[in-house]
């Protein structure tokens, strides 16, 4: 039985656009596109992501890392606020289909989306039951580690949670530990694949 739903935000709950990052960065600090797309340092990201770095560290490093000298702060900021964009329906459908059941968030996310820019904007931050963001337990997505983590904060059972989100590897990943999966590519199908699934809520 499906007794707690552990669902993405990017992508999933929220449109993503990484171009308009992309284009505004480019456009501010004088270098093209296929410049910052080739040269963004995925790996201070993930550090980002799982709380080691602070908002002002990690602009530092990504500037420092691209050579992006012409970035002013603020630009960069504007740039990484641009990449989330309006809600989907997922949440509304969630919650219509299996409306006694705790929806949890699960997201590599960083603290400027979240605190900083999007909390106040949607309304499913404040109807959520929990979140579980990679940069408060320092771990992220596909590593078993927020998986873990996730179920320990809940006290569930991989078993018992169905997990939602649009990235292949962090499904192979959930399934891999038992957890029930949809594998989010588009509203259409995700209705299709959840109502399957709602025999299985308990």
């Amino acid at each position: 039985m499906i007794k707690i739903i552990f669902c993405d935000i990017g992508g999933v709950l929220l449109h993503i656009d990484p171009d308009k990052t992309v284009s505004f960065w480019a456009q501010k600090a004088g270098v093209t596109e296929d410049y910052v797309r080739d040269n963004f340092p995925l790996e201070i990201h993930h550090e980002y992501e799982k709380g080691r770095l602070d908002d002002h560290e990690f602009y530092v490093q990504v500037k420092k890392s691209m050579n992006l000298n012409g970035l002013t702060e603020k630009d960069f900021w504007q740039g990484w606020r641009d990449l989330v964009g309006d809600a989907t329906d997922v949440w509304s459908f969630t919650k219509q289909m299996a409306p006694n059941t705790p929806i949890w968030l699960l997201s590599n996310t960083n603290p400027k989306h979240i605190l900083d820019d999007l909390k106040e904007e949607h309304s499913f931050f404040q109807e959520v039951d929990g979140t579980v963001y990679s940069f408060e337990v320092d771990a992220r997505k596909p590593d078993s580690d927020i998986f873990s983590k996730a179920c320990l904060m809940t006290g569930t059972q991989p078993e018992n949670a169905l997990f939602i989100d649009d990235m292949k590897e962090n499904i192979a990943q959930a399934q891999a530990m038992g957890f029930h999966t949809i594998h989010y590519t588009d509203h259409q199908t995700f209705k299709q694949e959840l109502t399957k699934k709602v025999e299985l809520f308990d």
